[in-house]
């Protein structure tokens, strides 16, 4: 913050740069998580699944969506066997933009919704939920026991709390997990690999293309510093690194989302499931075709130590 020039506290500072981030990557989010919509519906199949064996789902459920960006992850429980049961989702984001994405998301057109601007602690006292999810959210929560006491009050008795895409705390430092990972970081050695899971190939490629023709249209990352500027939150321009570091807190402090931790902050929940997955530290879609059938198989398996988490909690 200091190299930076930042002019707020930590917390609004981190507060501004999420919605602002947020606000521009709604444009993209769909095309460089495309990967999300390729290999999460078998962890909310099997999140799903665990809940439906207890014999304690009950029909017209009520749906709150926390974080829900443009709709895909209430696209993919839709798509579990909870879905004949859903009556109604609130989609909840702190993104106006987010919020349009997920209105015009054709799939959930059948279901009735309601968009909701805000966050967790906006929502009118008293409203309670059935089932509350959350999708690659928890990691961009400062305070997991301040958001997780508020998820609790408006979770209904017998209801369940669903988490997915969390970085699995417990296991960043494995050392299978990261026997794993060198063996994908040689399977790929040969190949140029993005930096990160957000830089996709095409992207790349339109920018040179952007190049060779003298179109140039500015990158989302670009605009949020554009804006950031512009306000006088900072006074020189973030990296993308240094963005994520912002905006995805839990992912770069060492610490990620621990499953254990989160037993004592959900001490009015019973762990019904946690399913761990992303075993060679990328998800699914994104490994090399000879890896994939053992990522199955480690997943099948129910083994913890993969790189992401997903769990469902009942009240």
């Amino acid at each position: 913050m200091e190299a930076k020039g930042v002019s707020l506290g930590a917390r609004e500072f981190h507060r501004t740069v999420n919605l602002v981030f947020h606000g521009f990557e709604s444009e993209v989010y769909d095309s460089i998580h495309l990967d999300m919509k390729l290999s999460l519906p078998h962890v909310f199949n099997a999140l799903a699944e665990a809940w439906m064996s207890t014999g304690t789902v009950p029909r017209g459920l009520r749906v709150l969506d926390i974080g829900c960006g443009t709709g895909l992850s209430s696209e993919l429980l839709m798509r579990t066997c909870l879905g004949a049961r859903i009556e109604h989702i609130d989609m909840l984001d702190t993104s106006s933009e987010m919020l349009g994405k997920c209105d015009s998301r054709h799939s959930l057109k059948p279901v009735s919704r309601s968009l909701i601007l805000g966050t967790l602690d906006q929502l009118t006292p008293g409203e309670s939920y059935d089932l509350i999810l959350t999708c690659s959210v928890l990691h961009h929560i400062p305070d997991l026991a301040e958001f997780l006491d508020l998820v609790a009050r408006f979770q209904s008795p017998g209801g369940a709390f669903m988490h997915v895409q969390d970085p699995n705390g417990d296991y960043l430092h494995d050392h299978e997990l990261a026997i794993r990972n060198q063996r994908l970081e040689n399977r790929l050695s040969r190949r140029a690999r993005p930096l990160t899971k957000r830089l996709r190939p095409k992207r790349i490629l339109d920018k040179l293309r952007r190049q060779v023709t003298g179109r140039w249209e500015k990158s989302y990352i670009e605009r949020i510093n554009d804006e950031l500027l512009s306000r006088r939150v900072i006074a020189e321009p973030l990296s993308e690194v240094e963005l994520w570091q912002i905006t995805d807190l839990h992912v770069f402090d060492g610490k990620g989302v621990s499953i254990k931790e989160m037993r004592q902050l959900l001490s009015s929940y019973r762990l019904v499931s946690a399913r761990s997955y992303s075993f060679f530290g990328e998800i699914c879609s994104e490994l090399p075709r000879g890896l994939r059938a053992e990522e199955t198989r480690l997943f099948s398996q129910q083994a913890p130590n993969g790189q992401h988490i997903g769990a469902i909690w009942r009240r």
